[in-house]
């Protein structure tokens, strides 16, 4: 994983995480208000994943 944004509905950055280490996984956590979010994955290969994420 190269970085993951974490966009909010209406599309403001509320957090961007760009690991120290470079990994397959991601195991922190985020502490949000309840709703709906998106996160941006992006992958060394430059591969890029969009998820929707519901807390």
């Amino acid at each position: 994983i190269q970085a993951i944004i974490i966009y909010d509905v209406s599309g403001k950055r509320i957090v961007t995480y760009i690991p120290k280490e470079k990994s397959r996984t991601f195991t922190d956590s985020f502490d949000f208000a309840k709703g709906v979010y998106f996160a941006k994955i992006t992958l060394e290969s430059g591969l890029i994943f969009t998820k929707k994420i519901r807390n």
